[in-house]
């Protein structure tokens, strides 16, 4: 089993930030593993390896009550996260 760290974000994070602190963290950790929430945060799971993701993932907030992925990318996790205070159901997904 990979190792793992899960990086808190605050819940007023908005989502244009949230995917750019993605970005930032799997820079340096690794690719984003999973998505959801705890102790009212975000919380971020990456799993840690010197070999990091071609392409970034995103986080993408549901549409109609269902998932919103970009065309192109393959969805890997879905749960609630904090955007802009508001807790929301949304995907995490990376571009194929």
């Amino acid at each position: 089993m990979p190792m793992t760290q899960t990086v808190n974000v605050l819940p007023a994070t908005s989502l244009a930030d949230l995917n750019a602190i993605i970005v930032q963290k799997e820079g340096v950790l690794g690719a984003l593993a999973t998505i959801g929430n705890a102790g009212g945060s975000t919380a971020l799971t990456f799993n840690v390896t010197p070999q990091k993701p071609a392409k970034n993932a995103v986080i993408t907030p549901d549409v109609g009550g269902a998932p919103s992925v970009p065309n192109g990318n393959t969805s890997f996790s879905h749960d609630s996260v904090y955007i802009a205070g508001a807790l929301t159901p949304a995907s995490a997904s990376r571009p194929n």
